[in-house]
């Protein structure tokens, strides 16, 4: 019988430091002089996905709602990107009109809050069923899935040269096999150095 050698365990994931209400409130003061008299009122976080943590934020500035959404990356998360990776994406797909958060501030910094992070307004909206938890479908569900494919369809019909994205996140002369064929080694690389 031949041995099998089995996947190296990540190390445990440090712990983050916690976003306050006040800790926030004065980093928006610090680092987005443009709103005035900001407060954040509430801070709630949210269950999402498996590399970033979610907090739905309730700020004031100068008494006005501005709610906002904060996306932290998590250390030893299910993703090898980062939150700051996705903001020029979402920037530039919010310039093209498509129903995207605004963006409003991207954090490289890991040191302002344990991790980089993102601070987009809060979209409208809700989330509709999911047959897989045992809900039904419904008239929300039609309208939601309808309005995914639009969504979709507008997307990809979009030319990447046309977006103004930073230099690095599109090359023109890849075709897209090599894009699809680089995607496939960095999902295998990912795999090999963390072996989840």
């Amino acid at each position: 019988m031949t041995d099998v050698p089995l996947p190296q365990r990540r190390e445990q994931p440090r712990a983050l430091p916690d976003v306050t209400p006040q800790r926030l409130t004065e980093y928006i003061k610090r680092k987005l002089p443009q709103l005035k008299n900001p407060v954040v009122k509430t801070l709630t976080p949210i269950l999402a996905g498996f590399s970033k943590q979610t907090f739905l934020i309730d700020l004031e500035c100068d008494g006005a709602a501005m709610p906002l959404v904060m996306r932290r990356d998590l250390p030893g998360g299910s993703a090898d990107t980062s939150a700051v990776d996705e903001y020029p994406i979402v920037a530039a797909l919010h310039r093209q009109g498509l129903r995207v958060p605004e963006p409003v501030h991207a954090e490289p910094d890991a040191s302002e809050f344990g991790e980089p992070f993102t601070l987009t307004r809060r979209a409208p909206g809700n989330v509709v069923s999911n047959p897989i938890e045992g809900r039904p479908l419904n008239a929300d569900t039609r309208t939601g899935a309808l309005e995914l494919a639009c969504f979709l369809a507008r997307l990809h019909s979009l030319k990447p040269a046309r977006l103004d994205l930073p230099n690095g996140f599109y090359d023109p002369k890849l075709t897209v096999r090599d894009c699809l064929m680089r995607q496939i080694e960095g999902c295998g690389a990912f795999y090999r150095r963390h072996r989840l």
